[in-house]
């Protein structure tokens, strides 16, 4: 995977969470990048985009943190910086996420790095196939995936462009559609209403609902489609024409909370 220009990184150890990790909702806002800064550290299993809750003490470039006795600064080079992060540990399947730029990562938030975006791109539609995820499975067998066993996976080679672009809109449209459901909870650093409260022109709360769990409905439908087609671009671009392997439905992950209404 090196060789396609991609570096997994393992992040860091503070050596004591609970002094120097906060939920970003328990800090000041206005000492949100001077202080406390935005930190990727894993979180439940979920794809595209997501999880980003926690900032960390960074103050004076971790000062405090680098000062005490138990922590272990790793990757520093690639702090802040845009790439991929998945769940170190996954208990059913793995799921990888799209890392924008501005996060300090930790160890449970392992973090791929590119020197192409385009191939950023390629790497988080083939590693969210279900071609990836069969490849995953060998790489890892007890769903443990490190960075150094990231290291390990091989990497289709695309080059017509036609297929970049094809795979880029694709992934482009479940990354925005992951944000647009994340930003939907108040845990989200850029929540602005409830969907409920947005759709309540319609003067009654059930009409709300409804209408709401109609377009989760509507729009896990769409990511299903975007991830089957993905799916089915990289069977062909790596010639396994008689492959079954299709996408779960269950595993899409994108507008899931209709399954607790």
């Amino acid at each position: 995977i090196k060789a396609y220009g991609a570096t997994p990184a393992t992040g860091l150890q503070t050596g004591d969470n609970g002094k120097f990790i906060r939920n970003w909702f328990e800090v000041s806002h206005s000492k949100i990048g001077t202080k406390w800064y935005k930190l990727n550290d894993g979180g439940n299993a979920r794809k595209w985009y997501g999880n980003f809750l926690s900032v960390i003490n960074w103050e004076n470039d971790g000062e405090v943190i680098k000062a005490h006795k138990s922590s272990v600064i790793r990757n520093p080079k690639h702090y802040f910086k845009e790439g991929i992060t998945w769940n170190r540990i996954s208990s059913s399947f793995f799921s990888f996420r799209y890392l924008p730029e501005g996060f300090i990562f930790d160890q449970a938030g392992d973090s791929m790095f590119f020197d192409d975006p385009k191939d950023l791109t390629i790497m988080i539609g083939f590693l969210n196939s279900s071609v990836g995820f069969e490849l995953m499975k060998i790489l890892c067998p007890t769903l443990n995936a490190t960075a150094g066993s990231l290291e390990q996976f091989p990497v289709p080679n695309i080059s017509e462009a036609s297929v970049i672009q094809y795979i880029q809109k694709r992934v482009d449209n479940l990354i925005a559609l992951a944000k647009k459901d994340w930003d939907t909870s108040e845990l989200s650093m850029d929540f602005i209403s409830n969907p409920l409260v947005q759709d309540y022109q319609s003067g009654s709360i059930s009409i709300s609902l409804q209408n709401y769990i109609e377009n989760c409905n509507k729009y896990t439908n769409v990511a299903y489609l975007y991830e089957e087609e993905l799916n089915q671009c990289f069977i062909k671009v790596l010639g396994l024409y008689f492959s079954t392997l299709s996408v779960y439905l269950s595993r899409v992950l994108i507008f899931n909370i209709v399954g607790f209404i």
